[in-house]
């Protein structure tokens, strides 16, 4: 698949969770909405932030935001899709991954697994699936926070209820050939200043 349709995919998957959302819960006025990527320092370890993605304006209608970024993983010189989304925890945490690239014709090649990065706010907990669909291979790592570390729960709806305001973080990228469907612990492990850099995004 060329980049410009895996980025172009990426976008329709994610932005068809807050379609779903909106009728799978009650939008209320809550919060400001406010951009976090864009607070993204210039270097994150080994990473740095690109370009950011076109979001159709329907997808901002129901009171969430929604914004995706290119990101370079520096080392291996290739890129990923960050893309985050907000707004009530009874919507934000519903319609994964696993459910939503399913439903987009793609054939889970994994369980959906959690996996560990260290962060300086401890562990944090993401969960992880492989895809494919045809010869397209991705990878999806998917996590909640309220504002703290990221987790990934059996429930989140459930965990996050009494939160006011829920980010959901998917973390998109294709596997080349010779890439192999385990996860490599050391990528992981340099994924720490990414999250870091996120979560502090975040807090501001």
């Amino acid at each position: 698949m060329k980049p410009q349709a895996f980025f172009i995919l990426a976008i329709v998957l994610v932005g068809s969770s807050l379609v779903h959302g909106h009728y799978s819960g009650r939008w209320e006025d809550f919060t400001e909405i406010r951009p976090v990527l864009n607070q993204l320092p210039e270097h994150m370890g080994d990473w740095t932030p690109g370009n950011f993605l076109k979001i159709d304006s329907r997808e901002l209608a129901f009171q969430s935001s929604a914004e995706h970024r290119i990101i370079r993983h520096v080392p291996s010189n290739r890129n990923i899709v960050l893309s985050l989304t907000s707004g009530r925890p009874a919507v934000v945490a519903v319609h994964t991954p696993d459910v939503c690239y399913v439903g987009s014709g793609f054939q889970a090649m994994t369980q959906a697994r959690r996996v560990e990065v260290p962060t300086e706010q401890g562990p944090a907990t993401l969960w992880c699936c492989d895809f494919q669909k045809n010869e397209e291979r991705i990878r999806v790592y998917w996590s909640w926070s309220d504002g703290s570390r990221w987790q990934a729960p059996d429930s989140p709806r459930w965990q996050f209820a009494r939160t006011l305001r829920l980010w959901k973080l998917y973390v998109v990228h294709p596997l080349e050939t010779g890439d192999d469907w385990t996860v490599n612990e050391d990528s992981l492990n340099s994924a720490s200043p990414l999250l870091n850099a996120l979560s502090a995004a975040i807090r501001r």
